[in-house]
């Protein structure tokens, strides 16, 4: 089976197809919506050569709990996209993301690679400046250690879990930009149970308003140092008296903690 340039939706295409191993021979350079194209198809392993969906608007689901997909560098995403949400989720033998992924037309990457239980590496510049919604990007990417360098979130309105799970995790974006976040629950655990993580971000501009806003002592724990997280904790400003408070608490926890 071949699926022709002339093909412009292939929307659920193999969707629950528990037998195929292997995609078949694929030009997908027209098609605009690939969402849910092999989703839940639990025995694929392998996409066959290279995948450009260079006029693919919508892709979100289209991978979605391929449990057995174990390579996915040869499929490249243009910056016609505008939805990466749960792409990858559930894709637990990927160990390294696309090599060709252009973030910048997205406006929600929810989940995109969310309980990816085997990805060891991010990709490194995430330009998602017109994403509103992030949350739970690498959410429970347990073995997750080289996150992004750069990710832009200066549009994002929900953060929440963004790097919940990576227990293995050892670096955060050194700028990060929270200021558009609308609520608590917004920004909730987006960096808990991160227990190896060995910087704070020196650029972070703190969300606003009347919520609370933390950073477990379990993340704080494993960064040595001490110097880092007394600047992280002074550059955030315009806060209010609830989060200064629960900010506060946090730090002397920390404190304590390193010197007891």
């Amino acid at each position: 089976m071949t699926i022709s340039s002339r093909c412009t939706n292939t929307n659920g295409t193999f969707r629950y197809n528990y037998k195929i191993k292997s995609s078949p021979e694929m030009d997908l350079t027209k098609t605009t919506t690939t969402s849910y194209m092999f989703g839940d198809c639990t025995s694929l392993e392998t996409i066959s050569g290279n995948l450009s969906l260079d006029s693919a608007t919508t892709t979100d689901n289209m991978f979605i709990n391929c449990i057995n997909l174990r390579d996915v560098s040869g499929i490249k995403i243009s910056n016609k996209s505008t939805t990466g949400a749960n792409m990858f989720k559930s894709c637990t033998c990927i160990e390294h993301p696309p090599q060709s992924i252009d973030f910048s037309g997205m406006t929600t990457t929810q989940a995109m690679f969310s309980m990816c239980s085997s990805l060891k590496d991010a990709p490194q510049t995430i330009n998602t400046s017109k994403a509103t919604n992030v949350s739970g990007m690498f959410e429970q990417c347990a073995n997750l250690e080289i996150g992004p360098n750069v990710i832009d979130c200066s549009s994002a309105t929900n953060v929440a879990s963004l790097f919940n799970g990576c227990k293995k995790l050892r670096n955060l974006p050194d700028t990060l930009d929270f200021s558009k976040v609308s609520a608590s629950a917004n920004i909730n655990n987006f960096v808990n149970n991160c227990y190896s993580i060995e910087n704070l971000p020196s650029h972070f501009t703190a969300p606003t308003g009347n919520f609370t806003f933390t950073i477990p002592l379990q993340t704080l724990h494993g960064i040595t140092n001490i110097q880092s997280v007394l600047d992280f904790f002074r550059n955030i400003n315009d806060l209010s008296t609830k989060t200064a408070y629960t900010r506060t608490i946090s730090l002397s926890k920390y404190i304590k903690s390193r010197f007891t």
